[in-house]
């Protein structure tokens, strides 16, 4: 599978967050999700992302509005918030995996490289699975 640039990951962050954001705007209490994220989060915390999820904290603390602003902002800052992103709850894995497949189809991913992404994703859910990720 080729690499791609920052700017390419950057770029499906932001158009995976805005579907995102989308969804929270249709259903408000999907907020809470983010929230209890952030709280499991607080008790496991890498050093590097701490700044990244405090951030998302304050961001949470002023609302919906603002955190969904910043969820879908073009910026460096974003991109680098984005890396460290609560929201990964919101969306099913079927709709996470339907976008990423989109979207590497309608950016010049050839058939081997889509075969490769449904190989990574299936492998991602095992030890996500395994290693109890998801909220129960």
């Amino acid at each position: 599978m080729k690499t791609h640039s920052h700017q390419w990951l950057d770029q499906r962050s932001l158009a995976l967050h805005q579907l995102i954001a989308e969804k929270i705007r249709r259903d408000p209490e999907l907020f809470e999700n983010v929230k209890r994220t952030l709280a499991r989060w607080s008790k496991t915390v890498c050093a590097n992302s701490q700044p990244y999820l405090e951030e998302w904290q304050r961001l949470v603390n002023l609302g919906i509005k603002e955190c969904l602003a910043v969820a879908t902002e073009d910026s460096e800052r974003a991109n680098a918030m984005r890396q460290a992103s609560p929201f990964c709850g919101i969306m099913s894995n079927e709709e996470r995996w339907e976008f990423l497949l989109e979207w590497a189809k309608n950016h010049d991913a050839s058939e081997q490289d889509i075969k490769e992404l449904r190989q990574k994703m299936i492998e991602a859910q095992n030890l996500l699975e395994k290693n109890n990720y998801f909220e129960k």
